[in-house]
């Protein structure tokens, strides 16, 4: 078997995975919002880590075995205290 068609298997199957939890974060940021407003965020398969410190998430992650380079990892600001200038974000 060809081990780049292997390599690309699992590249697309890791774009799966990434895709799915950054729908997660989405369709569940009201309740991240509640739960950890101005904490940083990690989703990876639906699991939720937080810290308020950047380093000290990527401390947590690496101890869960986390590749942090596959996980999505967003600031879950509060709203009040956007700097956006887009109304509404």
């Amino acid at each position: 078997m060809d081990k780049s068609i292997v390599a690309d298997n699992n590249e697309l199957e890791q774009l799966r995975e990434y895709d799915k939890d950054f729908d997660y974060f989405n369709d569940n940021y009201d309740e991240l919002y509640r739960k950890h407003r101005n904490e940083f965020v990690a989703v990876k398969n639906r699991r939720i880590f937080n810290h308020k410190n950047p380093l000290k998430l990527l401390e947590i992650l690496n101890e869960n075995n986390v590749d942090p380079v596959h996980t999505i990892i967003e600031f879950v600001k509060d709203k009040r205290n956007s700097t956006s200038l887009v109304p509404g974000i």
